[in-house]
C-alpha cells in the first residue's frame, strides 16, 4: 500500500497511490454536494417522529413559561401513504412478443417472483418507499450474495440507508443514470475491517494511529469525516465507477458482431470474418478505501455495466436541484399550527382573568381579593 505525502511526518505513516487520492477528492465532492439535502432529509425525519422544535426554541418556551406543544399532523399522512402502497403493490410480469416466447416468459416471471420472495423484496419496497416519502429519496441494493463455503449464492435486492449513499454530484438526470460514481459508506469497527481485510490490518492500525495521535495533540487535526473518536469506529467507503476502457469487435459475413472474447481461430480460417472494429465501451469497477488506506480496487462482479444501486426518487428535477418529499413541503405548515396553539393558550392563560367593575366599597377585603383571583 502506498500513502499521500499530504499529511506525513517523521512520526505519522506515508500513503501515496495516484488513485487513492481521486477517490477520495470523489468522496468528499459527493459528501460536500449532499450535505444541504442530509440537512433537510434529517429535519424531515425528525418532524415524522414529532421532534418539530429546536433546542433554541424549546428554551425559550420554557423561559416565558409557555410549553413547546407539538400537534403532529404529518406522521398520520406518511402512515396514510405508507398503507397504499402496502395495499397496492404491483407484480411484476412477462409478456411475450410472439408465441414461441410465451414458455420462457413465465420461466422468467417464476424466476423473478422467487428472488423477490426470497429476499423479502415487499417490506423492503416499502422501507424504500418510506424513505421516498419522507426525505425524497430512498435506495435499492441489486446483486448477488456468492457464499464461498457452497461455491454458489444469491441474488438479492435490499433497501439501503439513504444516509449512506453519496452520488456523483454532477450527475444532471434525477435518477442519477449519468453519475459518474456512486459511493456507498457506513462506520465500523477497527477489528471487524481488520478481519475482512488482514492483509492490510497493519495498515489499518497505523491509520488509526495518526487519527488517536492527531486527537491527543490537536483535536482540529482529526477528520471528522473518516473516523469517529467517539465511537473508536473508521469509515469504509465502497465508491463504484464507470471508466471507458476499448473493446474490438468482429463482424462476420453472416452480418452479425462478436466481441473479441468470442471470437475463434476457426472463424478467421474459414473467411468468416469481414472486419475487426474497436470501440470504447462502459465498464464499472469498485474500489474499497478506508481514507489513505486502498483496501482493493477491482472489477465490478456484474457484467451489465451498470451500477448495483437503485434509487427510488420523489421529487428531483436534477442538476441543482435538492431531492424532496411529501414532508418538505408541510413543514412550515406543521410549525403554523404549532406555533398558533402555543400562542392560543398563552393568551388564554394570560388574559382570562380579567377581573371586572364594581362600586367602591361593594366587597370586603377578603371578598375583593377572591373576585380578583377567581373572577373569570
Amino acid at each position: 500500500m502506498e500513502f499521500d505525502d499530504a499529511k506525513s511526518t517523521s512520526d505519522d505513516v506515508e500513503i501515496g497511490t495516484s488513485s487513492i487520492g481521486k477517490y477520495r477528492e470523489w468522496f468528499r465532492s459527493a459528501v460536500d454536494g449532499s450535505s444541504d439535502w442530509r440537512d433537510e432529509a434529517r429535519e424531515d425525519f425528525d418532524f415524522v417522529a414529532g421532534q418539530q422544535w429546536s433546542e433554541a426554541d424549546k428554551e425559550k418556551f420554557q423561559e416565558s413559561g409557555r410549553p413547546a406543544i407539538t400537534i403532529n399532523r404529518i406522521k398520520p399522512l406518511i402512515n396514510v401513504l405508507l398503507g397504499y402502497q402496502m395495499l397496492n403493490r404491483y407484480d411484476i410480469d412477462f409478456l411475450p412478443r410472439t408465441s414461441d416466447d410465451s414458455d420462457l416468459c413465465k420461466v422468467r416471471k417464476g424466476v423473478t417472483k422467487y428472488i423477490m420472495d426470497s429476499c423479502n423484496y415487499d417490506d423492503n419496497e416499502s422501507a424504500a418507499f418510506l424513505d421516498s416519502t419522507i426525505a425524497g429519496i430512498g435506495w435499492f441494493s441489486v446483486g448477488y450474495n456468492f457464499d464461498m463455503e457452497i461455491g454458489d449464492g444469491e441474488a438479492h435486492i435490499v433497501r439501503e440507508d439513504p444516509f449512506g449513499m453519496y452520488p456523483d454530484p454532477e450527475s444532471h438526470k434525477p435518477d442519477f443514470s449519468d453519475a459518474k460514481y456512486i459511493c456507498r459508506a457506513k462506520w465500523v469497527d477497527k477489528d471487524e475491517l481488520k478481519t475482512v481485510y488482514p492483509e492490510h490490518a497493519e495498515d489499518i492500525d497505523m491509520q488509526c494511529a495518526v487519527y488517536d495521535k492527531a486527537e491527543k495533540h490537536d483535536a482540529a487535526d482529526n477528520d471528522p469525516l473518516w473516523y469517529r473518536k467517539d465511537l473508536q469506529k473508521v469509515r469504509l467507503v465502497e465508491c463504484w465507477y464507470k471508466t471507458r476502457e476499448p473493446q474490438s469487435f468482429y463482424f462476420l459475413t453472416d452480418g452479425s458482431t462478436v466481441p473479441q472474447s468470442d471470437i475463434k481461430v476457426e472463424m478467421f480460417l474459414t473467411g468468416q470474418v469481414a472486419g475487426e472494429k474497436t470501440v470504447y465501451v462502459n465498464k464499472v469497477k469498485v474500489c474499497v478505501l478506508m481514507d489513505r488506506v486502498l483496501l482493493e480496487d477491482i472489477d465490478s462482479p456484474y457484467q451489465h455495466g451498470e451500477f448495483p444501486f437503485v434509487p427510488l426518487v420523489c421529487h428531483h428535477f436534477g442538476h441543482d436541484d435538492i431531492p424532496a418529499g411529501f414532508v418538505r413541503d408541510l413543514k412550515d405548515p406543521q410549525r403554523e399550527i404549532n406555533r398558533r396553539r402555543i400562542q392560543g393558550l398563552h393568551i388564554l392563560n394570560t388574559t382570562v382573568n380579567v377581573g371586572g367593575f364594581i362600586e367602591e366599597d361593594a366587597m370586603s377585603p377578603d371578598q375583593f381579593k377572591d373576585f380578583k383571583k377567581n373572577g373569570a
